[in-house]
């Protein structure tokens, strides 16, 4: 095992837990300031714990977001799935934009999966 071969976020878990990463999951978020609107297919950086990446909102049950706003939406991470826990906290941000959230359901899709495991 090398060095760069290990990178933040990674965890140390027993193979007897059935870990898996995900790439979609479902969150309820709290929009704590944006100067417009967010609406579906809007990037931000999610931080939960030590992870720290890019997803994508693919879909929520409002039209659109503003300051103040809450809502159930779908984050879909954009580099690579991830090893989170459902009820977990995250911030996201991107720019002025910041917003908080809590995971309420990981979706796991087989085909998110095999695209993964593809060079």
């Amino acid at each position: 095992l090398k060095r760069q071969d290990i990178r933040r976020g990674m965890v140390l878990v027993d193979a007897k837990s059935d870990p898996k990463a995900v790439w979609r999951f479902r969150a309820e978020v709290l929009v704590l300031h944006h100067p417009t609107t967010i609406k579906a297919h809007y990037q931000a950086v999610i931080h939960c714990g030590m992870i720290r990446q890019t997803a994508v909102l693919e879909t929520m049950e409002k039209d659109c977001m503003r300051t103040g706003d809450k809502s159930v939406v779908i984050f879909k991470f954009m580099r690579r799935p991830e090893y989170i826990h459902a009820n977990e906290t995250f911030l996201f941000r991107e720019g002025n934009t910041k917003g908080v959230g809590r995971i309420t359901e990981l979706i796991y899709d087989a085909a998110d999966h095999k695209s993964a495991a593809a060079p």
